[in-house]
């Protein structure tokens, strides 16, 4: 985890002080794109199968798909830093509104993956539904009950916490021209 703050930390410092709009500079970055997808494709629950199997050991005692995962998302990251293209289709006013979802979405998601997701597939196991057909009915209700949930959770929770940390920092704040413990 420390090596993951770290190297992002370095990289944000790196795209801070790069000059960007080298054309080679976004074919790079769409060549780490695609590397970081593949690596972050790496399977968790299965044996891994084809290319995967060639990548399949430890390191350091780092399982092997933490350690493909975690390379796989820095290589986004970066790749994403060098295509201009990207970046802007990233910034759409969907995306960007889904992305203020994303900490909600990343809490709750196993929650709702487990619950729903199971539940679902328990009832409707004998209605006859092909295995395909059960698969996406009880991925689409997750996915919908994950948004649901995500928004709701973004707008009483979170919204309501920010509010209170707003309040508390008004609170907290030390008026102008006091001695603070940094100052004197």
């Amino acid at each position: 985890m420390t090596a993951c703050f770290v190297t992002g930390t370095a990289l944000a410092y790196w795209n801070r002080n790069r000059k960007a709009g080298k054309v080679g500079e976004s074919i790079f970055g769409g060549i780490l794109i695609l590397c970081g997808m593949l690596l972050g494709g790496y399977p968790i629950y299965s044996a891994p199968r084809g290319l995967y199997q060639l990548l399949n050991h430890e390191i350091f005692r780092i399982p092997s798909y933490m350690l493909w995962h975690s390379i796989g998302s820095g290589l986004t990251f970066v790749g994403i830093i060098l295509c201009p293209a990207v970046q802007r289709g990233l910034s759409i006013r969907p995306l960007i509104e889904a992305g203020k979802l994303s900490f909600a979405v990343y809490l709750s998601h196993i929650a709702v993956m487990s619950s729903v997701g199971t539940g679902l597939a328990v009832l409707l196991i004998d209605s006859g539904l092909s295995y395909g057909g059960l698969c996406w009915m009880v991925f689409a209700a997750v996915c919908v009950t994950v948004f649901v949930f995500s928004w709701l959770f973004h707008r009483y929770v979170e919204h309501g916490c920010e509010q209170l940390a707003g309040r508390l920092m008004r609170i907290l704040r030390v008026p102008e021209g006091e001695k603070t413990c940094h100052s004197a």
